[in-house]
């Protein structure tokens, strides 16, 4: 008898626990391995039930003053055992039940910054940092927490090295990450720190908040972020279109994102045509469709320069609203040059007539030489 309720209990008990703890969790059916731990939970719970109902039983029988042979000695060593070996298992629960309980209460709480519990969780957090430093916090932070570490990273200087240990320390933090990310003296080991923090989460199929697309912003925009870093954010296919836009639109963007952005004929880096190491034939065909584009500012570029195909230079020199650039084109046809020399534009005239004088400038230097090899056989004669 004591045997059959020592085993209900040992399987009722752990089972309603984890029953119980995944619904206050909120954890998930889908791939939820929780109840697998009953294979661990039900022995060490049997280990523990039986040796109490066995003392009940034996305090029973000295009460009534009966004498009944109870294993006093085997329950004894059966309830150490199990008790041993049910701490470990025991502080995990426990660990892992009040981090997510306040995790989520943290979240459903409504974030009122004038809230006192609020406020005096701030405070609590600010005094913590600036007594024992940027790492004294626990992962994740909680909405007052990273109020706090804000206020604490914008008034007190933090050396490097420091800030690369916070890095590593808060890697499932957002918003630590993302204000980290938007200094722009935020060294270039820790915007790679956040970038390797940010795909461990993607790899764990965490699912990533808006905290996390603006971080990627913030590093794709630093002026800090390595080329290798770069490269690495554009190679990776979970990057959005938007954190990809500001990659390439960058002063300085990878020699590899530079030349496959010209090639498919991406506007962002119609300024960085000049200095890309593509054939000459690839940069034509870029500034042609630059010269096609819906965008009135591209299609003045593309009048401008000397790449641009000479059909469609023709085409921009008739429309009013880029005849003034391609004025000043030196490949755009003479007669068409000289046709907007009368042009009813004040601006596109005095373009055309400096690229017409230039021309004729051009003309008379290139003949100089010839003119005094003329003059040099004449005098000798």
């Amino acid at each position: 008898m004591i045997h059959l309720a020592a085993v209900v209990l040992a399987v009722i008990l752990p089972y309603g626990w984890i029953v119980f703890s995944d619904a206050r969790t909120r954890t998930s059916d889908f791939l939820n391995f929780h109840p697998l731990a009953m294979v661990f939970y039900v022995p060490l719970a049997f280990g523990l039930i039986w040796p109490i109902l066995i003392g009940f039983f034996v305090l029973g029988d000295k009460l009534a003053h009966l004498d009944y042979k109870w294993p006093k000695k085997t329950a004894l060593i059966m309830f150490i055992i199990a008790a041993v070996c049910s701490r470990p298992f025991i502080r995990f629960e426990y660990r892992n039940y009040t981090s997510k309980v306040n995790a989520i209460d943290e979240k459903e709480r409504p974030w009122n910054k004038m809230d006192p519990l609020y406020q005096a969780d701030k405070r609590k957090a600010l005094s913590t940092l600036r007594s024992h430093g940027i790492s004294a916090l626990a992962d994740p932070l909680s909405q007052s927490q990273t109020e706090a570490m804000d206020i604490y990273l914008d008034r007190q200087p933090i050396a490097s090295r420091e800030l690369e240990s916070a890095t590593r320390h808060y890697r499932t933090s957002y918003g630590f990450m993302e204000h980290v990310s938007a200094q722009r003296d935020c060294p270039s080991q820790v915007l790679q720190i956040i970038y390797d923090n940010i795909v461990e989460l993607q790899k764990q199929s965490r699912l990533l908040d808006a905290h996390t697309e603006i971080t990627l912003i913030n590093i794709a925009k630093n002026i800090n972020a390595t080329q290798l870093l770069l490269s690495e954010m554009e190679n990776n296919k979970q990057i959005s279109p938007l954190v990809r836009g500001d990659i390439e639109s960058r002063p300085d963007p990878p020699e590899k994102i530079l030349i496959r952005s010209i090639e498919t004929g991406s506007p962002d880096v119609f300024y960085e045509v000049e200095r890309a190491n593509v054939p000459e034939s690839v940069k034509v065909a870029y500034v042609q469709k630059m010269a096609n584009s819906s965008d009135l500012h591209l299609r003045e570029w593309a009048a401008e320069n000397v790449r641009c195909p000479t059909q469609d230079l023709e085409r921009l020199a008739a429309n009013p609203s880029t005849e003034m650039f391609a004025a000043s084109n030196p490949k755009l046809p003479m007669d068409v040059l000289e046709k907007l020399t009368k042009s009813k534009n004040k601006k596109t005239r005095d373009a055309a007539l400096k690229n017409l004088a230039e021309r004729h400038e051009s003309l008379s230097q290139a003949h100089k030489p010839q003119i005094a090899i003329c003059v040099a056989k004449s005098c000798s004669k």
